[in-house]
């Protein structure tokens, strides 16, 4: 499997997999709002505030990650994360979405970007948090912790949580859990550029 960043001119591969499933969990979404969208996330790959990172088997898509990139606050955004299918199973769908995580926090990484945030309903962090750990190189190298908790059928009313949801969740309500990378990990990676630092895991 092939996991990779794609450009603005490789989103048939979105548009692909919304034809084999136009759901994201139970939701169904229509044509028209998947072509709104697909020139939303047009819009941001060509600003270069926005990253679709995507798996692929046999030349076809598999799932994919977007992300939003926030500069000012050095913090990546991951507001939609799609399989192809919504009904595999969690434990085949986390070894798919596993190397595109690690692929996220690598490039947020190497561009001084420590902390993520994901949108979800609670159960599905946790199941995340505990079957795509297993996967993952990447994800037991963070912390976590809840921002805010947006009830169902609502919006939060903040831009920043919102960005990137097609809609509002009409199942349960949603958590938005900021991901923050461990001392202990930071340190070689902020030591790269400032010799001098010397690195505490410890303040007592």
């Amino acid at each position: 499997m092939e996991t990779r960043e794609i450009t603005a001119d490789e989103l048939h591969y979105v548009k692909f997999m919304f034809n084999v499933d136009p759901r994201i969990e139970k939701k169904t979404f229509t044509p028209e709002q998947i072509d709104r969208f697909i020139l939303h996330l047009k819009d941001g790959l060509e600003k270069h505030t926005t990253m679709v990172l995507m798996s692929f088997t046999d030349g076809d898509p598999v799932q994919m990650y977007i992300a939003y990139l926030f500069e000012k606050i050095a913090t990546g955004y991951v507001g939609l994360v799609k399989t192809i299918k919504t009904s595999v199973h969690f434990k085949t769908s986390a070894r798919m979405l596993a190397p595109a995580f690690d692929l996220l926090a690598e490039i947020l990484q190497e561009r001084g970007y420590y902390k993520v945030l994901m949108t979800a309903s609670e159960r599905n962090h946790n199941i995340r948090n505990l079957i795509m750990r297993q996967c993952s190189t990447h994800l037991g190298t963070y912390d976590w912790y809840d921002e805010v908790v947006i009830p169902r059928n609502e919006k939060s009313g903040v831009y920043f949580y919102d960005i990137n949801r097609l809609s509002v969740n009409t199942e349960s309500s949603v958590v938005v859990r900021m991901f923050v990378l461990k001392q202990e990990y930071r340190i070689p990676l902020l030591k790269k550029s400032n010799p001098a630092y010397v690195g505490t895991l410890n303040a007592n």
